[in-house]
């Protein structure tokens, strides 16, 4: 019942090591055509700054804002955004 490539048996953990080469055409789970990865990547670095002004404008107290914001730091490093 499970469209998705993601598995009963993955979980969220292993999915936050996932980096750029993941995606590349010739690796990852599935292989993904260079037009395709550079509208994801694109959509990514669109993202990026209105995660940014959410977490400024969010609920959390400040030390749980920082610790979003370099969660956010490190994934986009990861992922060479």
């Amino acid at each position: 019942m499970n469209g998705g490539s993601f598995k009963k048996t993955d979980s969220l953990s292993d999915l936050s090591t996932l980096q750029r080469p993941s995606f590349s055409a010739d690796r990852g789970p599935k292989k993904l055509n260079e037009r395709v990865l550079g509208d994801v990547m694109s959509r990514f670095i669109k993202a990026i700054p209105l995660w940014r002004d959410l977490l400024d404008r969010s609920f959390l107290s400040p030390d749980m804002r920082r610790k979003y914001s370099s969660l956010l730091d490190e994934r986009t490093a990861r992922l060479q955004l």
